[in-house]
């Protein structure tokens, strides 16, 4: 018989965890726990993109801004206990990643070689082309095979473009009369 008993609610925190995705980059803070209407702060640790500059985290991997920074107090990112909860860096393109143009001219015996190589400057995932110089007794070949005027630009600064310049070559002939 339970009458004129006295009953007690008791209740289990909702909790789950807090994972962090570099999301292309590396170094992402470790997970965390987190409970429902608890505080909890996103970690200070930035992850790491070449070419790239850290802005925060969001909900999506595709998100074009932040819903969190890193230092800010966050709570009830779920109400549904034993929950994962992904956050997703959040990426800036650098607009001053370099990348290399290597210039080859035409030599005497038709084969090309090296002469120049350059440093451009662009925008990370943006497409870099290369910019074509003047060369006294030289003209841009556009077409050689080889040749790779344009690319997307690699956050770690490896495109290297190829421009060719054929030799200008004159025809003299003499008259012996």
């Amino acid at each position: 018989n339970t009458e004129g008993a006295n009953l007690y609610a008791k209740w289990n925190p909702i909790v789950y965890s807090v994972v962090y995705n570099a999301n292309g980059g590396s170094s992402a803070p470790a997970p965390n726990a987190a409970a429902y209407d608890v505080e909890f702060v996103i970690p200070s640790a930035e992850p790491v993109r070449a070419g790239y500059s850290f802005l925060g985290w969001a909900l999506s991997p595709s998100a074009g801004t932040t819903d969190f920074i890193t230092g800010q107090s966050v709570t009830n990112l779920t109400i549904n206990n034993g929950a994962t909860i992904n956050l997703y860096a959040i990426w800036l393109p650098n607009t001053n990643t370099t990348y290399k143009v290597e210039h080859y001219q035409e030599n005497l015996t038709g084969g090309y070689t090296l002469y120049q190589t350059t440093t451009q400057i662009g925008t990370t995932a943006a497409i870099g082309v290369a910019i074509y110089k003047t060369y006294q007794g030289f003209v841009s070949n556009t077409t050689y095979p080889s040749s790779l005027s344009s690319g997307i630009i690699i956050g770690n600064g490896s495109l290297i473009l190829r421009v060719y310049y054929d030799r200008i070559s004159y025809l003299i002939s003499f008259n012996t009369n």
